[in-house]
């Protein structure tokens, strides 16, 4: 190509540059590739991973339970399991006594100590199932497959151990709370039966009360009906008394008159007294039904609330009837895998982890590629750009 200058090369001399070169791109893809796999090969740690499968019917987190609560957020916090909760797995899994009782049961002591063991467990919650993945990693497969089975066997059978103290625990507490509660229950019926039995009940009261109230009315009809005879024979004495007047004192027709207007005072006043007395009962009669009304709603009351606190008892007392059913059934499931169980157990893995070493020596070619190309349009730059050597025979002739 001469000493053409490599601002002037075009594609072709680009290309006659690489198929010259070749030897060096070539060898840089080699080298790269063979460092790359020297590396991940031979002095790279080989891991393997073992995976085991267990399926467990997760709770939430609760609180711790407390008597001063609602009975119904108590019940709740009885049946959330908390052996079964997210935090209370990844602690357990990795409890001295799993581990232990993994590496007796598996014959592994000698192989594994149990500090060694938990910094190896890794534990993998699926949310969209019920299923958790407990993996250990070690450089021996056999080893890895071995001591994530024990595992999984130890951490199941510790899980279900908490799950069948914990459902005795409930079972014991229900069962107080029950005998409680049927106490109580009969404490209020109790009462209720001394209430209805009492001498003065609400449907006496409701009857007296319906007494007085339609002898008030009764009583204030005959107030109106002697008012209205009142006036009546007052407007009859008024008239008299004007006839009286226009008569002449000592004649017949004015004793008449005045004896007549006498008669009509005499019923007024009468009728006056009847008025008064009347008044008066209606005035006693509406004391009494007002103290008869306060009793009764007093009565009306207390009997509401005993009615309201038989209800919710009956209402507590089913609740933790029910609730010690259920727990009875959570009891009778703790040996199976309805709530934990191994599903499936792990096989001893063929191909170790952490890296894609195909990928890995493909990435390290293509880098090698680059370094073999770039060094082949280094070379051919130095070797067209050494300074000119002056031959002997031009620097004579420019001598002479």
């Amino acid at each position: 190509m001469g000493k053409k200058k490599l601002e002037e090369l075009n594609l072709r001399d680009l290309i006659d540059i690489l198929i010259r070169r070749f030897k060096i791109i070539l060898g840089a893809i080699l080298i790269m590739i063979i460092v790359v796999a020297v590396y991940i090969y031979v002095i790279q740690d080989t891991v393997y991973e073992a995976r085991a499968t267990i399926s467990v019917v997760r709770t939430d987190e609760t609180e711790e339970r407390s008597i001063g609560g609602s009975v119904e957020d108590l019940l709740e916090s009885i049946t959330h399991l908390n052996a079964l909760n997210r935090r209370n797995l990844g602690v357990v899994v990795r409890s001295a006594e799993v581990i232990e009782r993994a590496l007796e049961e598996g014959n592994l002591s000698d192989r594994f100590s149990p500090e060694e063991v938990s910094g190896k467990l890794s534990l993998t919650f699926h949310d969209e199932s019920n299923l958790v993945t407990l993996s250990v990693r070690d450089q021996n497969p056999e080893s890895a497959a071995n001591l994530v089975n024990a595992v999984s066997v130890a951490f199941v059978e510790k899980i279900r151990q908490e799950i069948s103290e914990t459902a005795a625990e409930n079972l014991a507490f229900i069962e107080s709370q029950l005998e409680i509660e049927r106490n109580t229950l009969d404490e209020v019926l109790e009462r209720e039966k001394d209430f209805v039995s009492q001498a003065r009940g609400i449907r006496d009261l409701n009857r007296e009360l319906d007494r007085l109230s339609d002898q008030l009315a009764d009583y204030r009809v005959d107030i109106r009906n002697l008012e209205a005879q009142y006036e009546g024979l007052r407007a009859a004495v008024e008239s008299l008394e004007g006839d009286l007047a226009s008569e002449t004192r000592g004649t017949e027709a004015y004793a008449l008159i005045a004896d007549q207007r006498a008669r009509q005072r005499a019923l007024m006043n009468q009728t006056s007294a009847e008025l008064e007395t009347k008044k008066e009962l209606v005035e006693g009669i509406t004391d009494d039904l007002r103290e008869v009304r306060i009793l009764y709603s007093t009565l009306e009351s207390e009997q509401r609330g005993l009615f309201e606190e038989i209800e919710r008892r009956v209402e507590i007392y089913d609740l933790f009837t029910a609730k010690y059913q259920e727990i009875k059934i959570i009891k009778e499931f703790e040996a199976s895998d309805t709530l934990i169980g191994l599903t499936s157990e792990a096989h001893t893995p063929s191909m170790p982890i952490g890296t894609n070493r195909r990928m890995i020596l493909m990435i390290a070619g293509f880098l090698g590629l680059i370094f073999g190309v770039v060094a082949a349009f280094g070379k051919e730059y130095w070797e067209n750009t050494k300074p000119e050597s002056k031959s002997p025979s031009n620097s004579a002739g420019n001598h002479s």
